[in-house]
């Protein structure tokens, strides 16, 4: 999902833990990085982040108790989109996460924003049992865990190590290990004296007590001032816990029924939301399957086809290739007779001709003969008829060559001439 900056929500819904510790710290790593940021502080009762840090940055105080500070610090973060957006959680605000926490997880999406958790943690069991309690409300949210140094080292967190709910935080998240910084003497001694740490208030009461008593650094005193002010916290805390204890009247069971009915009417809301998209998912899915259905089954049925045809189109081939043989071999055998009765026909023929050639031969050579007989004979007869004509020729044409000499004669020598 595509987002502007997140939202990091420091959780932890108990007192003491650490969360405004780590608040600040995050607050001032965000500053050095050059992020800008805003601050929504949701312990409205005693906003000791908020002012230290508004002077730096943007702030506003949201009560998470009800359904209107909610809605508040959901049109926050619209507003301040360009920003990251960080939120120090009171202890008391788990009720309040369980009944309209689902404001917010339904609006990341419209808010392009992705919800980081930073939950701080000590080492005893209810900071898991509160944990697994706020993942119900977010499913989906990226979750680190911070072990706070102050309360032990990393190994120290048994109980954490140990869970499963650890190996379910880091498929997603961190297991981060806040550093033990240097604390006030006198927290540290409140928290040897009691064993919980002081809040603003109670530092406050007893450095004026010191102050009025004029308590040096190792006065013994102090542990005397550390005890009276765990009593009297105590004190100022059994009326709270009075009215918590009291909530077994009609008017507690009716809010706790509400409150229940309310989340698991979200819960079913949710749930049909998601039965909804599954179903959408299913739909989508049947539907991309039946497109592939058919689209396997026309490439299945075009194979088919084409393979058969390419069947049919072979044996065609093959019947009609060895038709085409068969009426080929009738058709050369056919011809083959008709060209040996014309080769048959064609020798007798030639046979003939050359008889009628031969008998021609001899008729032309005995008439040939016969012409040069018969020209011989007329030759022979005209060349004696030449010798006998040429013969009385020359007879005759002496006889006349005779006579004329004799004229001749005659008349010159009557002319007397010679």
């Amino acid at each position: 999902m595509d987002t502007t900056q997140p939202i990091y929500l420091v959780g932890g819904s108990k007192g003491g833990v650490g969360k405004s510790m780590v608040t600040l710290a995050l607050a001032d790593h965000l500053q050095r990085r050059d992020t800008h940021a805003v601050l929504v502080e949701a312990d409205t009762s005693n906003p000791d982040v908020m002012k230290a840090l508004r002077d730096d940055m943007k702030c506003a105080a949201y009560d998470l108790d009800d359904a209107d500070g909610w809605i508040g610090f959901v049109n926050f973060c619209d507003i301040h989109r360009g920003a990251a957006v960080i939120v120090n959680t009171a202890a008391r605000n788990q009720t309040g996460v369980t009944r309209y926490g689902g404001t917010l997880a339904r609006t990341l999406d419209e808010l392009e924003r992705q919800l980081v958790v930073l939950w701080v943690i000590n080492r005893q069991r209810d900071s898991l049992e509160l944990l697994h309690i706020f993942g119900q409300t977010f499913p989906d949210t990226v979750t680190h865990v911070v072990r706070n140094g102050y309360f032990g080292t990393p190994d120290k967190f048994a109980l954490y190590q140990e869970s499963q709910l650890r190996k379910s935080i880091e498929t997603k998240g961190r297991s981060l290990d806040f550093p033990d910084l240097a604390i006030d003497p006198l927290v540290c001694l409140f928290r040897e004296v009691s064993g919980d740490v002081p809040d603003e208030a109670s530092l406050a009461r007893m450095r004026r007590v010191s102050g009025a008593l004029n308590l040096r650094d190792n006065d013994a005193l102090w542990a005397m001032v550390a005890v009276l002010e765990y009593y009297a916290r105590l004190y100022e805390a059994m009326p709270e816990r009075i009215r918590w204890a009291s909530e077994g009247s009609l008017d507690a069971a009716r809010r706790e029924v509400g409150g229940a009915t309310d989340a698991l009417m979200q819960q079913h809301q949710e749930a049909l939301e998601r039965c909804k998209a599954t179903i959408q998912l299913a739909e989508n899915l049947i539907e991309e399957h039946e497109a592939r259905y058919r689209a396997a089954l026309a490439n299945v049925n075009e194979t088919a086809m084409t393979t058969l045809i390419e069947r049919m189109s072979n044996r065609v081939s093959r019947v009609a290739g060895n038709r085409l043989i068969g009426a080929a071999a009738t058709s050369a055998r056919e011809q083959r007779e008709r060209l040996d009765d014309t080769t048959g026909r064609f020798e007798r023929a030639v046979d003939a001709s050359a008889a009628r050639v031969e008998a021609m031969a001899a008729r032309m050579e005995k008439g040939f003969a016969r012409s040069m007989h018969r020209l011989l004979v007329v030759g022979g007869a005209a060349f004696c008829l030449l010798l006998v004509v040429g013969g009385g020729a020359g007879w005759w044409i002496g006889c006349h060559v005779a006579g004329a000499d004799c004229r001749v004669v005659q008349f010159r020598q009557t002319d007397g001439r010679p």
